[in-house]
């Protein structure tokens, strides 16, 4: 069996800069009902997660007190949900099966809303096509108890234009097309707010929604829209905040974009943004997540995704402990908000 690294094994203790972004990214605005409505999202960038039978690798002793070789893993199958099939996800169940000897079968879902519905009613093991925002807002709109087990990728924002060469040359009371879901939504606004072309309300936290600009000064029209459509309606509108990678398979020429938000995939703030693999709260702590964490972060997968992506987005480098405290934090917000 190939001998793979720990993708965590260098990551350092960050839990007071999770909290601090966590919190501050948040908002504390108090009585107020926040959106729960769980609409056909995008994680970025691709999702993964999957359920199956717990292994434990035996290590006999010899007479002559020197370590034996592990005794050889019992097959696993894992059905695990996706939103596609792609190079990265093929290299994926390749290295899953020739180095853990565990068959990944893959269940594609069209419709954002279903794998987690399909692995909450037990019909998948796992999935992986959302990042932790989009997880913790299902569990809370929907009273599941679907758990982070393995973290996968980030994917990353683009300003797209078919009109525009610079964000200067956006037409003024143009239209602006973002995603339609809360979770993404909030954060391709974020990112609008960065490049200054508005002002959100202080208290908006991360599921800011059109409603809470505050400022417009160019008077910009932004259009909801599923955001695996945002590429193709691009010669429609002004300008477009979509997913990359999402843009990537649209294909859409890549010097039409205007500026990306890849300079802060790996900081505190953007851990409610890591793409995931998920099971059931009760497999949670099987020893197989570990075993496909480690698949998906093998040179073989990274440099899958890298080809696939055209060097857009981002393998993660957070920690599950991480991620499970921005869950935990996430879903305690959302449920005082409702």
């Amino acid at each position: 069996m190939a001998t793979q690294n720990d993708p965590h094994q260098n990551t350092p203790d960050t839990s007071t800069q999770v909290e601090d972004a966590v919190n501050s990214a948040l908002g504390k605005r108090r009585g107020q009902r926040r959106r729960l409505a769980l609409i056909g999202g995008i994680a970025a960038a691709s999702l993964i997660a999957v359920g199956a039978v717990a292994t434990v690798l035996a290590i006999s002793a010899r007479p002559d007190a020197q370590a034996a070789e592990p005794a050889a893993q019992p097959r696993q199958e894992i059905t695990l949900g996706v939103g596609d099939v792609t190079p990265t996800w093929d290299a994926f169940v390749k290295v899953a099966d020739r180095d853990y000897n565990i068959g990944v079968k893959l269940q594609v879902f069209s419709d954002w809303n279903l794998p987690n519905e399909a692995l909450a009613n037990g019909e998948i093991d796992a999935n992986a096509f959302q990042h932790v925002l989009f997880l913790s807002q299902y569990n809370v709109s929907s009273g599941h108890d679907l758990k982070p087990v393995g973290v996968t990728s980030l994917g990353t924002l683009g300003l797209y234009s078919a009109q525009a060469t610079t964000i200067g040359d956006i037409a003024e009371g143009g239209k602006i097309l973002v995603p339609n879901d809360p979770t993404n939504q909030g954060r391709a606004l974020r990112f609008l707010e960065a490049q200054k072309l508005i002002s959100l309300d202080a208290d908006a936290g991360l599921f800011a929604g059109i409603e809470d600009i505050t400022t417009n000064p160019h008077s910009y029209e932004f259009v909801p829209l599923v955001a695996q459509q945002i590429p193709t309606s691009l010669p429609d509108a002004a300008a477009a905040v979509s997913y990359q990678s999402t843009a990537v398979k649209a294909g859409i020429p890549a010097d039409s974009v205007l500026v990306t938000d890849a300079d802060l995939v790996h900081t505190p703030a953007y851990l409610p943004y890591q793409a995931v693999f998920a099971a059931q709260a009760k497999d949670a702590n099987l020893p197989v997540w570990a075993d496909l964490e480690k698949a998906y972060h093998s040179d073989e997968v990274v440099a899958a995704y890298h080809l696939e992506n055209e060097g857009r987005g981002a393998i993660s480098q957070a920690s599950l402990p991480d991620v499970l405290r921005v869950q935990a934090e996430t879903e305690k917000y959302l449920r005082e908000q409702k």
